[in-house]
């Protein structure tokens, strides 16, 4: 998810010259698509037989196949470079069509992809790649955590040439890892604040439930002298904690619902509208509120009748 490959300008068998194509095209080997996981829709994948001997191929995404030939069969449809002059020859023909991966901004829709075999150079290509022919990257299924082989890897690259430089080795997991940083930044601090708004809910209800326990210390002392229970005076002490509460998820609710379309960017395969994740708040709060509020009902519980009434 480096945004290891090129846009180009592109001609496409169907297609008028004068329109303006583009797409993003990398090269790859055989085993690429196997080794990263995408999946193979339709016909073949790179193989090592697509030499530069061999006629030029060309394997496409869902979103190139949807773009340039809508509903279509694509297989054995050609498309190639387009010159600066908007001229260009159809060189690849199309051989197989893989499912749509980010290759950049994991944020944005997939964009239209064609890859080429790494063994064939196609003449038009060297005006896009800078008549360079180099690997940036190379991706290797090794079934081990990286710690365990980058040691070994390393040998066996600089077995095969001793200038052959490798930057760093790290796994597709810490990769795309690496493209979150700043939605797991935000994560974090929204949970940061989140608790600690909730800490202080908790201590502010605490604080009106025992003010609310001193205020009616003759009142619960007179129930409790008339036959009340502590579990009576317990759920009393509750019932006003939990009101408060209720009226303010009533209030709170409504806004949050509002406020989900600011964090809908933020969030991933996390719906901000679920009820559910709403109804999970709210009982949160209501859980938090019953052990804020628990300490002064069972200190109201063990008043003294007597000394209740006679307080004032």
């Amino acid at each position: 998810m480096e945004g290891d490959n090129w846009g180009t300008r592109i001609t496409v068998d169907g297609h008028s010259t004068s329109e303006v194509l583009s797409a993003s095209w990398d090269r790859v080997s055989a085993g690429y698509f196997d080794a990263i996981g995408t999946p193979l829709l339709r016909g073949r994948a790179i193989e090592a037989r697509d030499t530069r001997t061999s006629p030029m191929v060309a394997v496409v995404n869902e979103t190139f196949t949807r773009r340039f030939f809508g509903s279509a069969d694509p297989l054995g449809r050609r498309f190639g470079f387009s010159d600066h002059d908007g001229g260009g020859s159809h060189d690849f023909e199309i051989v197989g069509v893989v499912g749509d991966a980010k290759y950049q901004n994991a944020r944005r829709p997939a964009y239209a992809t064609f890859f080429l075999p790494f063994l064939q150079q196609p003449a038009r290509a060297g005006q896009v790649l800078g008549r360079s022919n180099y690997a940036k990257s190379i991706e290797l299924y090794a079934g081990r955590p990286v710690p365990n082989i980058e040691a070994e890897l390393r040998r066996a690259l600089a077995d095969l040439d001793p200038g052959f430089t490798v930057l760093r080795v790290v796994s597709l997991d810490e990769q795309v890892a690496r493209n979150f940083n700043t939605e797991r930044l935000v994560a974090t601090l929204t949970v940061a604040f989140g608790s600690m708004a909730l800490l202080l809910a908790c201590l502010g209800l605490y604080g009106v439930t025992a003010q609310f326990v001193v205020a009616r210390t003759r009142e619960i002392g007179v129930r409790m002298a008339m036959g009340a229970t502590r579990g009576r005076v317990v759920a009393a002490v509750l019932r006003s904690a939990l009101v408060q509460v209720v009226v303010g998820a009533a209030i709170g609710l409504p806004a949050a619902f509002g406020a989900g379309r600011l964090l809908a960017r933020q969030l991933y395969g996390v719906n901000p509208r679920d009820p559910s994740i709403m109804l999970g708040s709210a009982a949160v709060m209501v859980l938090c509120a019953a052990i804020a509020a628990i300490i002064p009902a069972t200190r109201a519980a063990s008043i003294d009748p007597v000394r209740a009434i006679r307080s004032e």
